[in-house]
């Protein structure tokens, strides 16, 4: 399953990464800061999480 993620919160996202990266059934495609970001990905990116 491929997986976004995103939070305002650095941390927050390295731990995230952290523990679905450990995880084999997820891949993650990318990271989101914000919410502009999140839109870009899933408007523009949307590729990626296909």
């Amino acid at each position: 399953m491929k997986v976004l993620i995103a939070d305002d919160d650095v941390t927050s996202r390295k731990l995230l990464r952290y523990f679905i990266g450990s995880l084999s059934k997820y891949k993650i495609v990318g990271e989101a800061a914000n919410g502009e970001e999140l839109i870009h990905y899933v408007t523009k990116e949307n590729r990626i999480l296909l």
